[in-house]
């Protein structure tokens, strides 16, 4: 943990599922995280590394256990997003419905032409 005096975040006896990068700001209550979630705790403390020499007002960086799933992830200092299992059924089904529509759509027109043949 990376911090000018104050009270760093408490990790629980559990194994998270995530890690947060957290950050304290200068005249405000304890830690403040985003909506980042990490599979590592090295890779949280890099996140908030970044915000914390971007933002004048930070005091303290940090990385705390989330109960959340990890969705993100460093890759060569750059966030890469990560494609949950949901996110990824939910976009595979829109498509599918799309090409549904479309073959159903192509499949009456060349009835409706056909007829008036």
């Amino acid at each position: 943990m990376h911090t000018t005096p104050s009270t760093t975040p408490q990790a629980p006896s559990a194994t998270p599922r995530s890690w947060k990068p957290v950050v304290k700001v200068a005249g405000e209550p304890g830690w403040h995280s985003n909506g980042l979630r990490f599979a590592t705790q090295a890779e949280a403390e890099q996140s908030a590394s970044d915000v914390f020499y971007r933002w004048m007002a930070c005091t303290g960086y940090s990385a705390q256990p989330s109960e959340d799933e990890p969705n993100y992830r460093l890759v060569d200092g750059k966030l890469v997003a990560l494609v949950t299992l949901a996110t990824a059924d939910a976009v595979l089904d829109q498509a599918l419905a799309d090409v549904g529509d479309e073959i159903i759509a192509e499949h009456e027109a060349e009835k409706g032409s056909r007829s008036r043949s």
